[in-house]
């Protein structure tokens, strides 16, 4: 019921009737924007330096085939582990260090209950995403040994 009343946007949330407090809650928006705006642009930049390297320097669709294989099975592996560790980390430090005083302990625990259900279901999509890289990235570099570069011509 809580959850159904949180409004959608910042927008409802910044919009204030004191000029002091809405002009520093609407910097405070731009600067979310901004960061989300950066976050979503920086997935994008080594994928885009990865390709502009793959035109200059590939020359057969098996040299292609390793390029992209290489890095997306590095890439699973690195997420994979990283989600390995990740309920033990949040585990060692915010839940050990989860108690408020003045707080009821059924409070608490219903607390410790949602970062655990929300760290978890975090912890699945991850793997489920390193999975299919990993999987795709196999397969290219399967693909790279079967698929045989043509055979150079030379000139006289």
């Amino acid at each position: 019921d809580i959850a159904n009343r949180l409004p959608d946007n910042t927008s409802t949330l910044f919009n204030s009737k004191t000029t002091a407090l809405g002009t520093g809650l609407a910097g405070v928006q731009r600067m979310i924007q901004l960061v989300r705006t950066f976050a979503m642009i920086s997935l994008l930049i080594p994928a885009f330096l990865l390709l502009i390297i793959t035109l200059l320097v590939v020359r057969s669709l098996s040299g292609f085939l390793k390029w992209w294989g290489i890095p997306l099975v590095a890439v699973a592996g690195l997420c994979f582990l990283s989600t390995l560790l990740l309920a033990p980390f949040v585990r060692l430090t915010l839940l050990a260090q989860l108690h408020v005083q003045g707080l009821a302990p059924g409070l608490i625990d219903a607390v410790k209950a949602a970062i655990t259900a929300i760290v978890n279901s975090l912890r699945d999509t991850v793997m489920l995403q390193a999975g299919i890289l990993g999987f795709v990235g196999c397969l290219m570099i399967i693909a790279s040994f079967i698929i045989r570069p043509k055979p150079e011509s030379t000139y006289p």
